[in-house]
């Protein structure tokens, strides 16, 4: 996971954070140089993405408010268009979101998911980290194949 922001000292080491740390013991644990954030293709550049907010909307859905976080400033200064991925149970729904700068390094968005579309899987392993606490009536609606966990 890529920090919020990144600082570099005086003699080019990059260190995790707003501001170079002040003790010996903090920079060589800050010391995020080997990274080379700055230097990596953009297929491999560390982002931050958090979501801020969440709020109910109508039925089953959620408006969620996302933030990313590029520390080292690979993204284009502009709107961009973005993805939230949802997997529950192997099966991906995709939520197109838009993406706005807020400062340099910074952009935020907002995405309406509704968990309704999601595809769920008639049943799950018992193994799986996804739990259903009711039926998944609308995969299997005589409910003969599925299972409460």
């Amino acid at each position: 996971m890529a920090p919020r922001q990144v600082t570099t000292d005086a003699e080019g080491r990059t260190y995790w954070g707003g501001e170079v740390p002040s003790s010996a013991w903090s920079r060589r644990e800050l010391d995020i140089s080997e990274l080379e954030l700055e230097a990596r293709p953009f297929p491999s550049a560390q982002f931050r993405h958090e979501i801020t907010e969440i709020a109910r909307g109508p039925g089953a859905s959620v408006d969620l408010t996302v933030r990313t976080y590029d520390p080292a400033l690979r993204l284009p200064v502009g709107p961009h268009r973005a993805t939230l991925l949802i997997a529950p149970g192997k099966r991906r729904l995709h939520i197109p979101f838009r993406l706005s700068p807020v400062r340099p390094g910074v952009f935020e968005g907002h995405a309406h998911l509704d968990l309704a579309a999601a595809s769920l899987p008639c049943r799950a392993s018992p193994g799986s980290v996804t739990r259903f606490s009711a039926w998944n009536t609308r995969a299997c609606p005589t409910r003969a194949c599925c299972w409460p966990l």
